[in-house]
């Protein structure tokens, strides 16, 4: 993805969208969620502070002319090497990358799918560019209902993150694993998280933060079989977590969490069913949707707040 110009009054630049990206489907599907502190859509733009180490950037995201989303930098002038680094960010958090449309060819002829894809085109995953966050978050949001998860998220960003403070509102930034590492169970279980789950925070904060677990090296494994099996090696990671990452944070088009209640809850709807599908029988459909399963997934989910 190239930067377009840089317009130093209003501090902003452009950058381009892959084919059949539709801001407004992305922007519908994420008004089903509960409210997430570390993002804000209004005014027709998401907001939301990015932390690369030296400095902390407060970010406006719009749609501009077909094929081109507008990246405004509020709180100061980012050089074109942060600007650079802008882009990467918002190319991979809103997945304006990859050319799905060899995805669609596939996805209008299944029956699972073709529903979907013809209502909700354009739609994308949002992405967790962070490992750390994108494994933080599975792992608070194991075997609790979505609403309860993001409460928990909230609270655990909220007393351990750090914010820029903008028009006297705080934009939050992720706790870093270097301070996550230090903490003690009795730390973070007042948060209504089991002493299990913290634990596992914990030595994921650890593991990072001693270099025993970082996202470059992940993908440089051989495919997402060898992701999935490294990611397993840490305590609190199973096989649903490592799919939800490898989707959410690595951005494997392969990715496919096949024990996600969401999944098979969509599947059971859309057939008409009263029991949901086993894993093995969500593997045998998924095999027409060989290399795309982590869009696969994405539009089921998308059924399940369909108007």
């Amino acid at each position: 993805m190239k930067e377009l110009s840089w317009n130093a009054a209003q501090r902003e630049f452009c950058i381009k969208t892959a084919p059949s990206y539709e801001w407004r489907q992305q922007m519908d599907f994420l008004r089903h969620y509960p409210p997430d502190c570390l993002y804000r859509y209004r005014e027709g733009q998401l907001e939301r502070a990015v932390d690369f180490g030296n400095f902390s950037w407060l970010i406006t995201v719009r749609p501009a002319r077909q094929g081109e989303l507008v990246v405004r930098c509020l709180n100061g002038e980012p050089t074109q090497t942060e600007r650079r680094q802008l882009a990467a960010f918002v190319s991979d958090w809103l997945d304006l990358k990859r050319d799905i449309t060899p995805f669609y060819r596939i996805a209008e002829k299944d029956p699972l799918l073709g529903a979907s894809v013809k209502k909700y085109r354009g739609l994308r995953i949002f992405a967790l560019p962070d490992l750390f966050e994108a494994l933080c978050w599975s792992i608070i949001g194991q075997q609790v209902n979505i609403s309860f998860a993001y409460t928990l998220k909230n609270r655990f960003v909220e007393t351990f993150g750090s914010f820029i403070l903008w028009q006297e509102e705080k934009h939050w930034l992720f706790p870093l694993p270097a301070l996550i590492a230090k903490l003690s169970l009795d730390d973070l279980t007042p948060l209504k998280l089991s002493r299990a789950k913290a634990g596992y925070l914990i030595g994921i904060a650890q593991a990072i933060t001693q270099g025993e677990l970082n996202k470059e090296a992940l993908l440089h494994e051989a495919d997402t079989s060898a992701m999935a099996k490294r990611l397993m090696q840490f305590k609190g990671v199973g096989q649903w977590t490592a799919d939800y990452v490898l989707m959410k944070a690595l951005l494997q088009p392969d990715a496919f969490p096949v024990g996600d209640a969401g999944v098979q809850n969509a599947v059971k709807t859309i057939l008409g069913r009263s029991e949901k599908p086993s894993e093995k029988e969500l593997r045998e459909w998924a095999l027409s949707w060989q290399g795309w399963e982590a869009y696969a997934t994405l539009y089921l989910w998308r059924t399940l707040f369909a108007e």
